[in-house]
């Protein structure tokens, strides 16, 4: 054997020794990168003293099998929680500042109003770097357990606590007009607290966990209707997309054992058994039928699996800007990280996925919001003195997460961007173009899973119906999009997706799984679909002043229903559309100084452009 042969005969033995490396650390991937032992993915994130943690229970079992045991699941607070390597994540506070943060609200001057849990309402400045945020508190009753702030027409300003919800004008420095807008009747054995609000053009919306309920107020008939939608366990956060829908998260666990996200509904029964409420929280699953109502998790609808992402779900916040515009942010007590939401229309039903956004928070986030420039303010709240209520100990915080601007495109990094449903698979976008190992069936882990069956008094109890399923192949639709194909899918369960460590670690993919929920099976075939890799949607629309004009110049006749929203994603009533249809400009001298969006509709996107009144 001469010098080439042996070099030659070299190579082929390291390569082959790599790919059985590459082989054995998917095995022990998810245990591996939670316990922060590869440290190729894990940043200089804030992290907890390991004792602290849950433990890790491990090592998972993974490998060829027909069942994947459930109490194996790593708990989604176990080890180091990086920070998105395309996301700038700052403390965004003095050290001695201790927020803790019931609800949030930015105002048109760039302040913010916050709500502390401790019972005091505070207006914060100098939200414009970290060392010149300041917060004066505002005078007030001190309230009880407060968790809802809402902020309309940038002074009726709105208050959820334990007892009552409050209303008061607010002049930017001044609280006035106080009164007690709602004695809230408890219903018995319910939750003692309430928590977000919502509203939109005529109604605003609020969580009544004390009555495991949504309530709604008709602010032209000033008349509130206290069971709105109902049998939540204790509905959390709400947010609304461009569309107009209002989505909250209720917060489950030893009900079914995950985070439901629901689309809010009239009438709507979501579900947790009410013929019992005498007997209180705990004797619900004493309370069961042969038949529990199964209607509100089988359409209109997506899952946060408990453990694997998320505890106690909190704000559901729609992005109006950045690389994911249109799908949410989620927040988690429990946890150290962000959730994202990418929803999904499958015969009129919207479902879709959750994955995570990012770690390196410094407590258990609690609300988002955002201000039309790319910032996203994130106020955290923990209680220290129960462990099933607080990440890293810590009572609370605020940070600003911005995303990075080459964030669509970077090739050191990578991540989902978009996930549809077709005929028997999924077509799932990245952020970046893809290498030819993200083709390889073997560097993926699928299964399938339901929450549908699983009622249990237990706090997470087990998942129903855990099973393997095969990836029938994997085809490249584009640079940046591939086809899933699968064996197997069925209705009423929920599709994980893990990608392994030579994806994870070697092309730092930032999320290492996914979950979808298949409440519906779609017959769409994947050329149904535009292709991943064109233009991000709107990257052709500029707007352009045009003195007391908004003009979005090279569009007449390419876009429609404009509307202009506030920072909360309200319509805003002024601007004059009158000539928006020939010309696609609009008249915005009405509008009070602000930041604004203008929403139009492109084809059958809806897109939200940010832009500023002086």
């Amino acid at each position: 054997m001469d010098g080439k042969d042996g070099t030659r005969r070299a190579v082929k033995i390291v390569r082959k020794g790599i790919q059985e490396m590459k082989k054995t650390m998917f095995i022990l991937m998810p245990s591996l990168l939670l316990c922060g032992i590869a440290a190729a993915q894990v940043d200089t994130a804030i992290r907890c003293d390991e004792k602290q943690l849950t433990p890790v229970k491990g090592p998972l079992p993974y490998g060829p099998r027909k069942v994947m045991p459930p109490d194996h699941d790593l708990p989604a607070d176990a080890g180091p929680q990086p920070v998105h390597k395309g996301v700038n994540l700052e403390v965004w506070h003095k050290s001695a500042d201790k927020f803790m943060v019931g609800g949030m609200a930015l105002l048109a001057n760039g302040n913010m109003l916050q709500l502390d849990y401790n019972g005091n309402l505070y207006l914060v400045t100098g939200l414009g770097k970290a060392e010149t945020v300041t917060r004066t508190m505002l005078p007030g009753p001190g309230y009880t357990e407060p968790l809802g702030l809402m902020v309309r027409n940038d002074h009726d300003v709105y208050l959820n606590t334990a007892n009552s919800i409050y209303s008061y004008q607010f002049d930017g420095t001044n609280l006035t007009q106080e009164k007690e807008f709602l004695k809230i009747p408890h219903r018995p054995g319910w939750y003692g607290w309430n928590s977000d609000f919502e509203s939109d053009a005529n109604y605003l919306y609020a969580g009544m966990g004390s009555r495991g309920s949504i309530a709604r107020y008709d602010l032209k008939a000033a008349k509130w209707e206290l069971d709105y939608a109902t049998a939540m366990r204790n509905s959390n956060g709400m947010g609304r997309n461009d569309s107009g829908d209002i989505w909250f998260s209720d917060n489950q666990g030893n009900y079914r054992p995950a985070t439901p996200i629901f689309m809010l509904k009239a009438g709507k029964d979501y579900g947790v058994p009410t013929n019992n409420w005498a007997n209180g929280a705990s004797n619900w699953q004493g309370t069961l039928g042969p038949d529990p109502v199964l209607d509100a998790y089988r359409s209109d609808m997506l899952w946060i699996p408990y453990d694997k992402m998320s505890h106690s779900a909190t704000d559901i916040h729609f992005m109006r800007s950045g690389p994911f515009q249109g799908q949410a942010l989620v927040g988690d007590n429990r946890t150290g990280h962000l959730n994202r939401l990418i929803f999904d229309k499958v015969d009129g039903q919207t479902q879709g996925t959750a994955i995570r956004m990012t770690g390196g928070l410094e407590a258990g986030n609690y609300r988002i919001v955002e201000d039309g420039k790319g910032n996203f303010y994130l106020g955290g709240l923990g209680n220290t003195g129960n462990a099933y209520w607080v990440w890293c100990g810590k009572p609370g915080g605020l940070q600003r997460l911005t995303f990075k601007p080459d964030f669509i495109g970077n090739k050191a990094y990578i991540d989902v961007h978009s996930v549809s449903l077709v005929k028997d698979g999924l077509v799932v976008s990245f952020t970046s173009d893809l290498a030819d190992d993200f083709l390889a069936v073997e560097n993926y882990r699928a299964y399938t899973f339901s929450y549908i069956k699983s009622v249990s008094p237990y706090y997470g109890g087990p998942k129903s119906d855990s099973a393997g399923i095969k990836i029938q192949s994997i085809q490249k639709r584009s640079a940046r999009e591939l086809l899933f194909s699968f064996t197997g899918l069925q209705k009423e369960t929920i599709l994980g997706l893990e990608f392994g460590p030579n994806l994870t670690i070697e092309y730092q993919m930032q999320s290492y799984e996914m979950f979808y929920t298949l409440n519906h099976l779609s017959t769409r075939i994947p050329t149904d679909l535009a292709r991943a890799g064109r233009p991000e949607p709107g990257s052709d629309i500029r707007l352009a002043r045009e003195g007391r004009y908004l003009a979005l110049p090279g569009m007449a006749g390419r876009v429609s229903h404009p509307a202009v929203l506030d920072l909360s994603g309200r319509a805003v009533p002024g601007p004059d559309f009158s000539r928006f249809a020939a010309e696609a400009r609009c008249d915005v001298s009405a509008l009070r100084s602000g930041v604004y969006f203008l929403r139009v509709r492109s084809g059958d996107r809806t897109i939200a452009k940010p832009f500023a009144v002086r």
